[in-house]
């Protein structure tokens, strides 16, 4: 097929770049190395053939950077060592930390990008091996309800059965962290019914969400 030069200087498949960019990334967690140059990691531009297809990735791009640096602010991690320490993979790039250290998940329902907690959630898990799509719905679109002020945008649900939030919402009954997501059916059945009782929080001052909520495995709490 035909190729395109891309402003790096490199030439590709046309259609293989315009397919990297219809298919984008190849999970459940939002990430953009799908618009990179597969042979420099340069970000993909090019006018003529993909101005379309780009603008969408910029757009989406630039709506989770905004958000993510909201939520290194009210994490307060802007002078987290990460960012300050010289020599650093994202010293004085604090919009690069938050990319890294956030998970966004496209909603099955509103097709808007929705915050699934950090990364850290995912050890032990693999998010991809159970991945899918109509699964991930956000907060506002499962029946979290809508803020005066901020409309769904900060709608969070806490896993049913462990105290990280939750970026699955699964058989439009359960929301699952990714860790819990990896055994679906450890505490519960088909019937919506605990079949063992997963591990209870161990109070406010020590729960990772920092809140008081109902015990694991009972109900959806938002």
């Amino acid at each position: 097929g035909p190729g395109v030069e891309l402003e790096c200087g490199h030439i590709l498949h046309e259609h293989c770049v315009r397919t990297k960019l219809t298919v984008k990334w190849p999970g459940a967690r939002i990430t953009f190395a799908f618009a990179m140059c597969p042979l420099c990691n340069t970000p993909i531009r090019e006018k003529n053939n993909f101005s379309s297809l780009l603008k969408q990735v910029t757009e989406l791009e630039k709506t989770i950077k905004m958000h993510a640096m909201h939520m290194l602010k009210i994490e307060k991690l802007l002078a987290d060592p990460a960012i300050t320490t010289p020599g650093r993979r994202f010293y004085n790039n604090p919009e690069g930390y938050a990319m890294d250290l956030f998970s966004y998940y496209m909603c099955s329902k509103c097709n808007q990008p929705y915050y699934g907690g950090t990364r850290l959630c995912e050890v032990n898990a693999n998010p991809d091996a159970n991945f899918v799509a109509t699964d991930l719905v956000c907060g506002g679109c499962s029946g979290g309800g809508s803020c005066k002020k901020h409309g769904t945008d900060f709608i969070f649900y806490k896993c049913r059965f462990c105290c990280n939030l939750a970026n699955w919402f699964c058989f439009g009954l359960v929301h699952y962290c990714e860790k819990c997501h990896s055994h679906p059916y450890e505490y519960w059945d088909y019937n919506n019914r605990l079949t063992s009782m997963p591990p209870q929080c161990p109070g406010k001052d020590k729960c990772p969400l920092g809140i008081e909520h109902p015990s694991n495995g009972f109900e959806e709490f938002a």
